[in-house]
């Protein structure tokens, strides 16, 4: 039987901006990994992971995605990606994308459809939430739950006059995995950076695609800012998984790549077997 690639490889990270500047602008970019790509064969390196270089307002250091099948300028271009995953595989080099799933920059024109009006048909890509209000009429969240980043994990939108989850930043909004709509777009933009070339994904923050959707607050004692860091309200839930097999059965069965997720939300030893057991039928390996 053929061993996966990936079980012996030798994996090298890199952070696109802080690796290599290759036009003295001050920041590093894809022709510089280009550049470089001897001096990883030279490591003994087969198996390289890129961190975001999408399309950003880089409010979080790319991981705010506002076009999922272009290169940011500060990076280059779609043909220097594509450069890239050529010459790597020339020196028997993988290439690792980070593929963000839970959510876009509120720059991203699905959230921007999404925000223009309540019966838009993108609406429900994103989490939206009408306010409550307390016993003296001022606007609160719809929940008590608290954000990874700080504050409420809600940003009031005042064009339409509800809340949007987001467990990260504002400018971050998390995308609603019970629409299938959605979920079939993010499919779609899986395969076609596979059928691109690249060798495998990151899967960023999959711990945290599904969420309580009874929208209760959570009994959980509240910080100085009023909420609760409560992760089972939105990690490791038992609806995560059918949405992992569903991306497993759609996208990454046709691809003879390495899936590794990003699980966090004190996800313990049961969790792991969940996400990359030999039945999992998930992931290969998580962290």
């Amino acid at each position: 039987m053929k061993t996966q690639w990936w079980k012996n490889a030798v994996g090298y990270q890199i952070n696109p901006r802080s690796f290599y500047d290759s036009n003295s602008d001050g920041i590093g970019d894809l022709r510089g990994i280009i550049q470089k790509l001897d001096y990883i064969e030279e490591l003994g390196v087969d198996c390289v992971w890129i961190c975001p270089f999408y399309r950003s307002p880089m409010d979080d250091n790319g991981y705010d995605v506002s076009d999922f099948y272009d290169v940011d300028p500060i990076f280059g271009t779609l043909d220097d990606a594509k450069e890239l995953i050529h010459k790597a595989h020339k020196r028997g080099i993988h290439i690792i994308l980070d593929l963000v799933l839970n959510h876009t920059s509120d720059e991203h024109p699905w959230f921007l459809e999404s925000r223009s009006s309540l019966d838009n048909p993108k609406r429900d890509w994103y989490i939206w939430q009408k306010p409550r209000f307390d016993t003296n009429g001022l606007r609160i969240p719809p929940t008590n739950w608290a954000s990874f980043f700080e504050g409420s994990c809600w940003n009031f939108d005042e064009s339409s006059g509800e809340y949007y989850l987001k467990i990260f930043s504002d400018k971050m909004p998390d995308l609603n995995w019970a629409n299938s709509e959605m979920r079939k777009e993010m499919y779609h933009m899986a395969s076609w950076w596979l059928d691109l070339g690249v060798d495998g994904c990151r899967v960023d923050a999959v711990a945290h695609l599904a969420k309580d959707a009874t929208f209760s607050d959570s009994e959980m004692e509240l910080n100085r800012d009023g909420v609760a860091l409560d992760w089972s309200k939105f990690s490791n839930r038992p609806e995560l998984y059918d949405y992992l097999h569903e991306f497993h059965d759609k996208v990454l069965v046709n691809y003879d790549c390495v899936s590794i997720g990003e699980v966090g939300g004190g996800a313990g030893v049961k969790d792991a077997l969940q996400y990359a057991g030999y039945h999992a039928k998930a992931f290969n390996m998580v962290f």
